[in-house]
């Protein structure tokens, strides 16, 4: 737990990547690894071991809930993740890279989570005024009205 407060710590909430390979043991149990890369503040490359986890299944969906809740306990947030990198699993890869894109999702959800709570704190501030002024939305024509 310490190696891993250590890496949090290094990491100094900027981007980092994830690299996650999904394996069974010999008793047939399957096993989720996660690894994180990142840059450290003297500039160098790190690529540290997080942790190795059963799971019940490996459907993108339950990977990717096992992923933000285990980023989660070490207060990471997926908005970080800067890229990610899975193994030749085949429910990890394919045409569409399922558990890429639910992934991304959840990254560009938290990111605009967190700018609408800063809209939010801003509007309660009187930082950001609304309603009045130029270029205010009174709606918008349909594509075919135009033509």
């Amino acid at each position: 737990m310490e190696t891993i407060k250590s890496i949090i710590k290094d990491i100094d909430d900027d981007h980092f990547s994830i690299l996650v390979d999904e394996s069974s043991d010999v008793s047939c149990k399957e096993k989720m690894t996660i690894i994180l890369r990142y840059v450290d503040r003297r500039g160098s490359m790190m690529e540290r071991f997080m942790v190795i986890v059963h799971v019940r299944d490996t459907s993108a969906l339950s990977l990717r809930n096992e992923i933000v809740s285990l980023l989660a306990q070490h207060s990471l947030s997926p908005s970080s993740i800067h890229g990610q990198c899975y193994d030749g699993a085949s429910n990890m890869q394919g045409d569409l890279n399922v558990l890429k894109i639910l992934m991304q999702k959840e990254s560009r959800e938290m990111i605009r989570e967190s700018q609408a709570e800063e809209i939010e704190e801003a509007l309660r501030k009187g930082e950001l005024e609304t309603g009045k002024g130029l270029n205010q939305e009174l709606g918008l024509a349909r594509a075919g009205d135009t033509q």
